[in-house]
């Protein structure tokens, strides 16, 4: 038998709601019903729904959320991209997918360059991911 995890606990408003926040972590799961748990997860999580986690946002003066794939869903991402799609102003995700394995040796930095650009044919998007985003997350100049 799967265990079942513990219910969240409420949340309290604390002293000083730090302006402008972002938590960086959390989770939406199910309702289990509409997005169901795959059969090989470690844990079964209560529904964890994106209305819980708004009010959770609120209660502590935080504005913005990033959500992550929970396991317990595997690699389908529904709810969670459910959520964003409600409230694509206050979150972002990280999603779970399979990618290309690479069996055997590992390749060296050519090769895996290689690989990048055939599983990213687009210019437009390798340029997105090799420059365009690590300026913006980390403050280097475009």
């Amino acid at each position: 038998m799967i265990p079942a995890c513990l219910p969240p606990r409420e949340v309290s408003r604390p002293k000083v709601p730090p302006p402008n926040a972002c938590d960086t972590h959390a989770h939406v799961f199910g309702p289990a019903d509409r997005f169901p748990y795959t059969g090989d997860r470690s844990y079964t999580p209560p529904d964890a729904p994106l209305e819980k986690y708004l009010d959770m946002l609120d209660t502590i003066g935080f504005a913005r959320g990033v959500l992550v794939q929970g396991s317990a869903h595997g690699r389908d991402n529904s709810a969670m991209l459910d959520a964003l799609r409600q409230r694509p102003d206050r979150l972002r995700g990280v999603a779970v997918a399979d990618g290309p394995r690479v069996e055997g040796e590992m390749p060296d930095a050519g090769h895996l360059f290689e690989l990048f650009q055939l599983w990213t044919p687009d210019v437009a998007t390798q340029h997105r991911i090799l420059v365009t985003n690590p300026a913006k997350l980390y403050g280097f100049p475009n």
